[in-house]
C-alpha cells in the first residue's frame, strides 16, 4: 500500500507540476501582450535621449530659423516702421501683421482663417486691394520680402574663378595621341590564339 501511495503523491506532484508550469505559461503569454501593446511605447518614451540645443560662442541658446532676424524688404519694413536695414525676427513680422489686420477688423466674420487686403496690405503684399487671402498664403507673400543674412551673402557676385594654368588645359586627342619626346614608344605586344 505504501508504494501506492508513493505513485499516487509522484502522479499528484507532477500534475500540479504541470499546473503550474500552464500557469505559468498563461502569465507569461499576458505579460507578453501587455508589453506588446503598451510596454514599447514605455521603453521607447524612457530610454529616448533627450535633444540638446547647440549653444553659441556667447553661450546662449542658438536661435532656431523661425527667430533668427532677417532683413525686411524696403516696402514691408515702411509699412512695420522699421528702417531700412534694420532685422527683426520673421515671428515678430507676422505678430505685427497679425495685430494690424485684427485691430482694422479685417478678417472674414464667415471664416476667421480668412482676411481681405485692404489699400495698405495689398501695396505691402503686391495684391489687387479687396482680396480675400489666408495666412499661409500671406507667409508665401512674406517669403518674397523677407530676405535672410544666408541668401544676402549668397547673392553678392564672388570673384571671378582663376584662369587655370597652361598646363592644366585639356589637350586635344592629336596632341594625346602624339608621342611624347621622352618616353619610349609603346610595343605592341602580340597575343597568340
Amino acid at each position: 500500500m505504501e508504494m501506492t501511495d508513493s505513485v499516487t503523491t509522484t502522479e499528484q506532484d507532477v500534475e500540479m507540476s504541470v499546473e503550474t508550469l500552464y500557469a505559468k505559461i498563461d502569465e507569461l503569454n499576458q505579460l507578453t501582450k501587455w508589453f506588446n501593446k503598451q510596454g514599447k511605447t514605455l521603453v521607447r518614451k524612457y530610454t529616448k535621449t533627450p535633444r540638446r540645443r547647440t549653444t553659441n560662442a556667447g553661450g546662449e541658446k542658438a536661435k532656431s530659423g523661425f527667430s533668427v532676424p532677417v532683413k525686411v524688404a524696403d516696402t514691408l519694413a515702411s509699412f512695420l516702421g522699421l528702417q531700412p536695414d534694420e532685422q527683426i525676427p520673421r515671428t515678430e513680422v507676422t505678430k505685427k501683421l497679425t495685430a494690424y489686420i485684427k485691430d482694422k477688423n479685417l478678417q472674414c466674420q464667415d471664416n476667421k482663417k480668412h482676411f481681405i487686403c485692404d489699400e495698405a496690405l495689398a501695396r505691402v503684399f503686391q495684391q489687387p486691394t479687396g482680396t480675400q487671402t489666408n495666412w499661409f498664403e500671406m507667409q508665401k507673400f512674406l517669403s518674397k520680402l523677407l530676405i535672410t543674412v544666408k541668401k544676402e551673402t549668397a547673392a553678392e557676385p564672388a570673384a571671378p574663378p582663376a584662369a587655370p594654368p597652361a598646363a592644366a588645359t585639356k589637350a586635344t586627342k592629336a596632341e594625346a595621341n602624339a608621342p611624347v619626346e621622352d618616353e619610349p614608344p609603346k610595343k605592341k605586344i602580340k597575343r597568340s590564339t
